[in-house]
């Protein structure tokens, strides 16, 4: 979440309407919509009304709140909401400013889209032959690749033509990271 910095304000006897708190999340996913709460103070001696608080995304304005009113000395606030996060791949940044179009007053701040795991067999450990008799062990590394958490669902060893299974489920694995197990075949 983002705040407003502190100001050092000669409100005198007029309205004076600043954007004095933003607050957005960090992240959003790519299905869902940005939503920015935002703070405008009057620090001035007398009521004020801003004709348009705006969403800027990209230089671009994506919402609108209008004739925001506010009394000396107070402060009102509200929400604006981005729609167009699907435009932006995993791992992005979104540039966002609440921008005050009649006081001159903005709070920028940014949003990340997260990434998308990237999950790989890095390595395989086995032995060149085996008795009869005995078991197969399989060592495994899984690395991601990716940029945040994932999870296989499933990791297994199938030996054909027996159609035999073992399995580790759900093996999760950090951005960047690696998970290794084992699977027996007896």
């Amino acid at each position: 979440s983002y705040r407003g910095a502190s100001r050092i304000l000669d409100a005198g006897e007029g309205p004076s309407l600043v954007v004095s708190d933003v607050q957005a999340p960090s992240e959003v996913e790519q299905d869902a919509n940005l939503t920015v709460d935002y703070t405008v103070e009057n620090f001035g001696g007398e009521a004020g009304t801003e004709s348009a608080v705006e969403l800027l995304v990209g230089g671009t304005t994506e919402d609108t709140d209008t004739d925001l009113t506010v009394g000396a000395g107070e402060s009102a606030s509200g929400s604006l909401t981005f729609d167009g996060v699907d435009e932006y791949g995993p791992g992005e940044t979104i540039e966002w400013t609440v921008s005050l179009a009649d006081f001159g007053d903005s709070e920028s701040g940014q949003t990340q889209v997260p990434g998308e795991p990237n999950l790989t067999i890095a390595s395989l450990d086995y032995p060149d032959a085996i008795g009869i008799g005995e078991d197969l062990e399989v060592g495994y590394t899984i690395e991601n690749v990716g940029d945040v958490e994932g999870t296989e669902s499933s990791v297994d060893l199938v030996v054909d033509p027996l159609g035999s299974v073992d399995s580790d489920q759900d093996v999760t694995v950090g951005a960047g990271g690696t998970a290794s197990g084992s699977l027996l075949f007896p």
